[in-house]
């Protein structure tokens, strides 16, 4: 410190000054949780990675009343037969600088994903897998929004890292699946949290924008309906 005032002083004696670096400020952390009980909040939902002629799908989403059993109020709704072995339903939401995003600006990303769910825990009897544990929940973020479009072989698939089932990718990371931890053979409406533990990099674009994401990767060959109550998604500056 003593040698800093010197050199300083004997800049002054010639009239010269020089700035210091301020200390490296604290990483900018900011959580965005939105809650479905009024409405989708930004959110639309989306499907992938099946093919359109394999049959009837189900698939349905949006703002719905909870089932009985689940208590009262309303969640954004999600439903689809997978009928491929690898359906991917999911929800997507725009950040932008409105939202305190920053062109450039790279965040490091963690997830919460609360839903109700009827799916048993275990290793329970199921075709392709049981439909708890082999539907695994993903979130994350992208720079570029995940749109869908249409493989070599006529599959639905989006434009998002994800991985695929129980594998992460650099856009979505595995957070948990869907047991509600009643026995198999039951179906029991049960409110499950699951949250990250990993963390995932993103990039925000030269406009200030970047797209949240969180769903369930599929591995289950029957319906998957799950009624979803909020979705957290914290980042901070990397």
């Amino acid at each position: 410190m003593r040698v800093t005032r010197i050199v300083l002083s004997v800049l002054a004696a010639f009239g010269l000054t020089v700035a210091l670096a301020p200390a490296a400020a604290a990483a900018a952390t900011r959580t965005y949780s939105y809650d479905f009980t009024t409405d989708a909040q930004g959110w639309t939902a989306g499907f992938a990675d099946y093919d359109p002629n394999s049959g009837d799908l189900n698939l349905e989403s949006g703002i719905a009343t909870l089932p009985s059993g689940a208590g009262s109020g309303k969640a954004f709704f999600i439903q689809g037969h997978n009928r491929s072995d690898d359906l991917y339903m999911f929800f997507k939401r725009r950040l932008g600088t409105a939202d305190g995003i920053v062109a450039g600006q790279r965040y490091s990303v963690r997830s919460a994903v609360t839903f109700w769910s009827e799916a048993p825990a275990g290793e329970c009897p199921g075709s392709g897998g049981s439909e708890g544990a082999a539907v695994y929940v993903k979130a994350g973020a992208s720079t570029a929004e995940p749109t869908l479009y249409m493989d070599n072989i006529g599959h639905y698939r989006v434009h998002l890292d994800k991985g695929n089932n129980s594998v992460s990718g650099s856009e979505a990371t595995v957070i948990g699946d869907i047991e509600n931890g009643h026995e198999c053979g039951t179906h029991i409406w049960t409110k499950v949290t699951r949250t990250s533990t990993t963390t995932l990099t993103v990039q925000a674009d030269g406009g200030g924008n970047l797209w949240l994401n969180a769903g369930t990767d599929s591995g289950y060959e029957g319906i998957t309906r799950l009624y979803y109550t909020n979705i957290s998604i914290t980042l901070a500056t990397v």
